[in-house]
């Protein structure tokens, strides 16, 4: 089974967030946690892009909000911390902006 294109990009989007860093966040996919969760406004912020990058790829919501989380060390995307929220959406914007 080839591995889908869009499934590639959303690994090596997360692989630079997580270790070297894209356009200045180096380092905020772990930064340190506010104890603050998201707000129900944050999460459907989040949700809405995570629909969006799935509508738009061959890609279901639930992979795409598994590799989100996964940045954060989070099972769902409620228990991301909310200083990582800007993190969170500047990943979704890069990866569904580079999909063309």
């Amino acid at each position: 089974m080839q591995q889908s294109p869009h499934y590639a990009r959303l690994l090596e989007l997360a692989d630079k967030y997580l270790n070297k860093g894209d356009r200045g966040v180096e380092g905020r996919a772990a930064a340190q946690p506010s104890g603050r969760k998201l707000n129900e406004v944050e999460i459907t912020s989040i949700c809405a892009l995570v629909a969006y990058a799935a509508a738009n790829t061959d890609l279901p919501e639930s992979m795409v909000t598994d590799r989100l989380c996964a940045l954060f060390n989070a099972t769902k995307i409620e228990e991301v911390d909310a200083r990582q929220y800007d993190t969170a959406i500047a990943f979704l914007v890069d990866f569904t902006g580079r999909l063309n």
